[in-house]
């Protein structure tokens, strides 16, 4: 892996804590990322012109792009990324992290980015229900905003999957 596109959530609580008062996120990232002689391009979530920055993004062709923030964050990119063969990385960063976890990608940053720079690429199951966007690891439904009624339309994502290095 040699450059990674960051869509971070500049208000997630814990990744700022984790940033430190010193640097800025992106700065930290970057930081981070060089010691794994990995460049970054980072972009603040905003949800009104995400479609136009993954799109940008995406137009550096980075090995991965990498989803900084919470289960929200992380579901909106992941819809950008449908797909396409540009794996999804998480830094976790919100207060369930419920993918994050499933994927066993570290909490820490720093050590999230070390599982994320040596993990393989995996493929798992997406699904649209009722315009809402669930991703699924182990078969369970990680993220769902809705109760499962109907328009069930199954596609994949790939994602870098640290635990799969484990196994």
């Amino acid at each position: 892996m040699d450059h990674v596109a960051v869509v971070y959530n500049a208000r997630s609580g814990a990744l700022l804590a984790q940033a430190g008062a010193a640097q800025s996120l992106p700065e930290r990232l970057e930081k981070l990322f060089a010691r794994r002689a990995v460049t970054v391009q980072a972009r603040p979530f905003d949800p009104r012109t995400l479609a136009a920055d993954v799109r940008e993004l995406l137009a550096g062709w980075p090995d991965a792009v990498l989803a900084a923030g919470g289960d929200g964050t992380v579901r909106s990119v992941a819809e950008h990324l449908l797909g396409g063969e540009v794996p999804l990385g998480i830094l976790p960063g919100g207060t369930m992290n419920v993918l994050a976890r499933d994927l066993a990608v570290p909490e820490d940053i720093e050590h999230a980015v070390e599982a994320l720079v040596a993990a393989p690429v995996e493929r798992i199951d997406v699904a649209s229900v009722m315009a809402y966007t669930s991703v699924m690891s182990d078969g369970e439904i990680a993220q769902l905003s809705t109760p499962l009624t109907y328009g069930i339309s199954p596609r994949a994502l790939a994602v870098l999957a640290p635990n799969a290095a484990a196994s």
